[in-house]
């Protein structure tokens, strides 16, 4: 059982338990992107095997009513094993998603898997257009030149500042030089009319997106993870944003939550700058 510190970022250890929560968001408004916990899977079998979890998600969703979308990472489906094996597996789920009438979003991860994660984005976008969603990091000083690979992509982008300890030649340091990033990459994802997810925990930065978007005239949402700013994701909700949760769930919550630990401490040193 998970307990009650964890269950603010968690949404239970079993699908059923994270489709009651995603039932439990959709009353307030809130749809929710579900995300399987797991670790890297160095094994191409264990990589298989989360891949089938999936494709079975994808298949309850069909047959729930729930507003609920699916997110992957790249080493969980193989990545580490091979590329092979990752185009393959994201392929299945990508698949199973399109059948279940919803999105399927992938994480880029850090630095060292955002190629291999774009170029099969990229390709499994010309078969399912539409369906797809990248995650891309403000901090890395790469992520201009991979927002603009996708300009005539049909996938959407989830913008996020960025948690990962990265070193100052491939990422922007301190707080000041994230925002920045964001609000740059922000203005180039509407230019070339890119659906943006908006996935900053700054209201600041989410309303800068928002206006910018609606401006625009370009398609928009907020993306928030489970246990950040509730309140808020509610209160956009009801004045008419389209907002989405981010729910972990799993057996593997005790990892997670560790992390998630070190990413605010990260954060913390990155805001003054340490």
């Amino acid at each position: 059982m998970i307990p009650p510190v964890a269950a603010r970022f968690v949404a239970g250890e079993t699908p059923a338990e994270a489709m009651d929560h995603a039932r439990r968001r959709n009353s307030d408004g809130v749809g929710v992107v579900l995300h399987r916990l797991g670790e890297r899977n160095d094994d191409r079998r264990d990589a298989d095997d989360d891949t089938a979890a999936y494709v079975r998600l994808c298949r309850d969703l069909a047959d729930s009513g729930l507003r609920a979308r699916v997110s992957v990472t790249p080493t969980q489906l193989g990545l580490a094993a091979s590329e092979t094996a990752f185009r393959e597996n994201y392929r299945r789920v990508a698949a199973a998603a399109a059948e279940a009438d919803t999105q399927l979003w992938c994480d880029t991860e850090d630095a060292t898997t955002a190629d291999a994660t774009l170029s099969a984005a990229v390709d499994l976008a010309a078969e399912f257009p539409d369906r797809l969603g990248v995650r891309l990091r403000a901090n890395l000083r790469r992520t201009p030149a991979d927002a603009e690979r996708l300009a005539a992509v049909p996938v959407a982008v989830r913008l996020v500042e960025g948690a990962y300890d990265e070193a100052p030649a491939v990422a922007h340091q301190g707080r000041a030089a994230v925002d920045a990033a964001s609000r740059g990459l922000i203005d180039q994802l509407v230019e070339q009319e890119t659906r943006l997810a908006v996935g900053s925990h700054d209201p600041a930065i989410v309303e800068y997106g928002l206006d910018r978007a609606r401006t625009a005239g370009v398609d928009v949402e907020v993306q928030l993870p489970m246990g950040v700013r509730e309140d808020a994701q509610r209160a956009l909700e009801a004045d008419g944003v389209e907002v989405w949760q981010h729910a972990p769930f799993g057996r593997e919550w005790a990892a997670y939550l560790y992390r998630r630990v070190r990413e605010r401490l990260f954060a913390a040193r990155a805001a003054v700058g340490g």
